[in-house]
């Protein structure tokens, strides 16, 4: 094994996956981002295959385009979008990826032979916030990822809370309202199926059916396939009340759930990255207005809910952190 300090952080989301290859100081020498292979979204253990594969030849990539030999890498750290078995390196299911008992580590491992670490694509990501971003100075975070799913991650006095086997911190599926849409995870009224992306685009869409002239579907450029979450924050931005009411139901969903996790974690900090995050200011201080008024004090009092600082790289980021602190527990 190669000490010589670069290794791999990997994220596979629903919709993209990015590989960098890092040096010893955690300077990113390159980074590579493709649309997660889905094809015809086999959920079988060829679909998730495929997806293995893309990502080794993503990694082949970096490494060529940095001239760094395969030999050199240290360690892969993976961070993916799905109900992970930490013990055992399976992703026991993932809704929007075909993942499916898939050992994915041990794959991993007999390709490339080097250390190879996995864990849930929100877990990486909050890790990697506290590392390098909004989280650096806080050690009871609760980190939620709000894009084309929920994700969530928890770190409680300064490490990761992964429950049992590895399968904590399903934020995305706490059930709000039992009686709500169906979740691509099979259960009704998940936070994921009322606020994630696909939930705010299908509820702006909902009220431009009643007023087709809705100067939202305008932000969208008259193409109500293309209604999200931006062309709702533009239309609101003009001060128009039909998007303002959308925000405001999405806000108040989120507060709900913050307002649980408050209650329940005590954290110093939510950490909320993903695309709400990046449309704006209003959906989370809707929910900053639900958490003060209906989280316990003195709970309430002293949490912030803040923007993630990285962006897209917090969770290579975070996976390239972890593989790196387990290379080292191996030397020690």
């Amino acid at each position: 094994m190669s000490d010589n300090g670069f290794v791999v952080g990997v994220d596979i989301g629903g919709t993209k996956t990015t590989v960098a290859l890092l040096d010893e100081r955690d300077g990113i020498l390159c980074e590579r981002v493709e649309p997660t292979s889905r094809a015809d979204f086999d959920e079988s253990q060829q679909g998730s295959q495929r997806i293995l594969n893309q990502v080794i030849s993503l990694i082949n990539k970096v490494c060529d385009v940095s001239g760094i030999a395969l030999s050199d890498v240290s360690g892969i750290g993976n961070g993916v979008a799905g109900t992970i078995d930490f013990k055992s390196g399976t992703v026991i299911f993932s809704p929007n990826l075909p993942f499916r008992n898939f050992g994915f580590k041990d794959a991993m491992y007999q390709h490339f032979k080097i250390p190879i670490f996995l864990d849930n694509d929100a877990n990486v990501a909050v890790w990697g916030e506290k590392c390098f971003g909004a989280g650096r100075n806080a050690s009871e975070i609760v980190g939620v990822t709000i894009g084309t799913g929920i994700g969530g991650g928890l770190i409680i006095n300064d490490k990761i809370y992964r429950g049992a086997v590895g399968c904590a911190a399903e934020i995305g599926h706490m059930i709000i309202d039992r009686n709500g849409p169906r979740c691509g995870c099979g259960n009704y009224g998940c936070f994921e199926a009322m606020a994630a992306g696909s939930a705010i685009a299908k509820k702006a869409r909902a009220v431009i059916a009643k007023k087709p002239d809705a100067l939202i579907l305008k932000m969208a450029g008259g193409n109500i396939d293309k209604v999200n979450g931006e062309s709702l924050v533009l239309a609101a931005a003009e001060g128009d009340e039909l998007a303002l009411g959308v925000l405001r139901e999405i806000g108040e969903i989120i507060g709900v759930a913050f307002t649980s996790l408050v209650n329940i974690f005590n954290p110093e900090v939510i950490i909320v990255g993903g695309g709400v995050a990046e449309t704006g200011d209003l959906i989370l201080n809707f929910a900053e207005d639900i958490v003060r008024n209906y989280a316990i004090k003195p709970n309430s009092e002293i949490v912030k809910i803040v923007k993630a600082e990285l962006g897209n790289k917090a969770g290579f980021m975070g996976a390239a952190s972890l593989i790196r602190k387990e290379i080292e527990s191996y030397n020690d």
